[in-house]
């Protein structure tokens, strides 16, 4: 900042101009030239108060929710922006406070919604202090933090630290889960859904007609596990016939209308159950699978 000072007398002839003191917080005081003789005490002035430069221009940086960041105010008129992303009807709260302890004016912290418009503000007190919104739209949020004007010249520099904390289960939009993908098959292939390995999930599984043969990926473990349980012409069917909570190797054979089941307990083809049922169906029973057929 510039003062620029200039004076006359009543005649417009340059006379000793008043003197000017600047005093912290932006206080100017013009007063009487002891040296202005008696007779011509009266002087008109003009005075001048030019910006010599802007304060630098803030670069946003991003604050998460339930975050902490610290930060320092260096100069009388600098700026912090931080923005956030939230959601409609979330619930934030801002906590600012002095990060050295001391008890001096904290800064000004302002709450912008994405429109523009200003939610709220915390006050420049000397204790730490909190700013509660409801916000009213999905967008980007908008958090300034200025110098506070009662801070001494000689005290610029305000250490902070501010918290944006989120008061409700979830205040950003959810993160979107990326796809699984799976190389698991060739085109022929009969996808089977079902749980092999018991662990409650889905396991990878298809048929391949060609050779009647299972090709599964176990959820548990993420072993493959091939099991020769049909030939060309099958129909396979994934159920749990044995009760014991673990999808079974099944097939229906419509040319002969025999069923052929390897069960989970057996382990092997030896013990698979070979029954007639020219038409298939499946019906369950206390959590086990059963055969139904006409």
């Amino acid at each position: 900042m510039k003062l620029s000072a200039s004076s006359t007398n009543a005649n417009g002839v340059a006379v000793p101009f008043p003197c000017v003191a600047l005093f912290a917080p932006y206080m100017i005081q013009v007063y009487g030239n002891n040296n202005v003789a008696l007779n011509s005490v009266v002087v008109a002035y003009a005075l001048t108060v030019q910006r010599v430069s802007a304060p630098p221009s803030p670069t946003a940086k991003s604050i998460g929710l339930n975050q902490n960041v610290s930060d320092v105010i260096q100069n009388v008129g600098e700026q912090d922006i931080y923005t956030f992303s939230a959601t409609v009807g979330a619930v934030v709260q801002i906590t600012a406070s002095n990060a050295n302890g001391a008890a001096v004016p904290l800064t000004c912290v302002w709450l912008f919604g994405p429109s523009g418009a200003q939610i709220g503000t915390i006050p420049c007190a000397l204790t730490s202090s909190q700013l509660r919104a409801t916000l009213s739209g999905t967008g980007t949020y908008t958090i300034l933090v200025i110098s506070n004007n009662n801070v001494a010249i000689n005290s610029t520099t305000l250490p902070y630290n501010l918290n944006l904390t989120c008061l409700i289960l979830s205040c950003g939009p959810a993160a979107a889960t990326p796809p699984v993908t799976l190389q698991w098959g060739v085109p022929e292939d009969i996808p089977i859904s079902g749980d092999l390995d018991g662990d409650g999930r889905a396991d990878s599984a298809l048929w391949r007609p060609s050779n009647g043969t299972w090709y599964v990926t176990l959820s548990s473990t993420g072993a493959a596990v091939v099991k020769q349980c049909g030939l060309p012409g099958d129909t396979p069917v994934a159920a749990d016939f044995d009760g014991d909570g673990r999808t079974d190797y099944a097939v229906w054979r419509p040319s002969s209308g025999v069923w052929f089941i390897m069960t989970s307990s057996s382990g092997s083809i030896r013990g698979a159950l070979q029954v007639t049922f020219r038409y298939p169906g499946i019906i369950s029973v206390q959590g086990k699978a059963d055969l139904a057929g006409g």
